[in-house]
């Protein structure tokens, strides 16, 4: 059965491993929502949760994958969220991307 409380738990908690700066946390706590999601055929359609992701992400360097969860957070905000700060980390993640190392 499907029971919106343990998503929004999983969120919760990465919420909090993101603010401890426990960024490896945050991601594992995420993808486990993802996967909850998932079997319980629900989709993630919060934009807060791929900000957090894209977040956790940038901070661990992974700019790749920062800036597809930023994307994320773009394509499923409402029209009223406010998305700038999230528009300029995926800039920025994004020029990260392209640069050569």
């Amino acid at each position: 059965p499907y029971h919106p409380w343990e998503i929004s738990l999983y969120y919760r908690i990465a919420c909090g491993y993101y603010q401890q700066k426990e960024y490896e946390s945050a991601v594992r706590t995420i993808n486990q929502l993802f996967e909850t999601a998932k079997s319980e055929g629900q989709p993630v359609t919060d934009y807060h949760v791929y900000d957090v992701l894209g977040n956790s992400h940038f901070a661990l360097a992974k700019y790749d994958k920062a800036a597809e969860a930023y994307q994320m957070a773009l394509d499923t905000a409402p029209p009223n969220a406010p998305i700038d700060k999230i528009r300029t980390y995926f800039e920025f993640a994004a020029q990260r991307v392209k640069q050569p190392l």
